[in-house]
This record gives C-alpha cells, structure tokens and sequence, in this order.
C-alpha cells in the first residue's frame, strides 16, 4: 500500500497531467482497470496505445459515481469538512493527509477489502492493488473541484 503522501503526490501529478479537467480526471480513472481494452476503442500509434479519452471517461464516471457515497463519508462526516470548510478552502494542500487518511479508512488497501469493494472492483475488472490509484485519482478530483462540491455545506 501506498504512503499518504504518496497518494498526495500521485494525485497532484493527475490534477497536472490532466491540466485541472474533470473529463480528462475521468477519463484517466477510466483507464485505471486492468481489462480497459474491452470497454474502450483503442489503437496502436507507432508505439504508443491510444484509448478513445471520450469513452474512458464515461466509465471512469460511472466508477467515479460507485466510490462517491464512500468519497463524501470520509471527507464530509469523518474528516468534518462543512465544520473546518474556511480554513480547509483556505489552505487544502495543509489538510490532504488528513483527507486521505479518512478516505483510506472508508475505502481500505487491498488486505482488508470489504464485500462491497470488492463486488464494485469485480464489475469494473479493478485489480484489487489498483486501489491506491483510485484514492489518489479521487483527492485529485478533490483538488481539482473541492471539497465543498462533494459535501455541499449549507454555511
């Protein structure tokens, strides 16, 4: 399993690589399971595999939307954003370790997998050590849209 700050630093490198674009954030999620090749067109470009972004990222939504209910436990109720949400706002970066550590607390690494992990892992054809990436591409969807667009407080 990954470190914290490893997360961290994956899901910055995702919020770059994808220039701050939710599409190109689901796109990449979309390509995070092992048997992609079978949901997506793809094609060889001199040596390079090309997948089609378009529908990589209408089934990194869909995953996306099967983590989201564990996504806004961990960062609104365990971590408490709409009670910290000015200073959380203010400085996002000072709080990701503690936003991780709670979403890994909701969706753990791949010894301790509850049944209902597993079963979204199995439809999706998700490697149970893909877990880490997906952590890191959901704090790179925090990043990107906040935490308030996941738990939107009514402050």
């Amino acid at each position: 399993m990954s470190t914290i700050q490893e997360i961290i630093d994956a899901a910055n490198k995702n919020v770059e690589s994808c220039n701050q674009d939710e599409e190109k954030l689901f796109a990449l999620l979309g390509a995070v399971p092992n048997n992609v090749h079978i949901y997506s067109d793809f094609a060889f470009k001199d040596n390079t595999l090309v997948f089609n972004a378009l529908n990589l990222s209408s089934r990194g939504k869909e995953i996306f939307e099967k983590f989201k209910k564990y996504l806004e436990i961990a960062v609104c109720t365990d971590f408490k954003y709409c009670e910290k949400r000015n200073e959380v706002d203010a400085n996002l970066k000072k709080y990701l370790p503690e936003i991780v550590a709670a979403i890994i607390g909701k969706i753990p690494n791949e010894n301790k997998l509850p049944n209902w992990l597993l079963k979204i892992l199995g439809f999706f054809g998700i490697a149970t050590v893909s877990v880490d990436v997906i952590i890191a591409i959901l704090v790179a969807w925090l990043i990107i849209k906040g935490c308030n667009e996941l738990c939107k407080c009514n402050c």
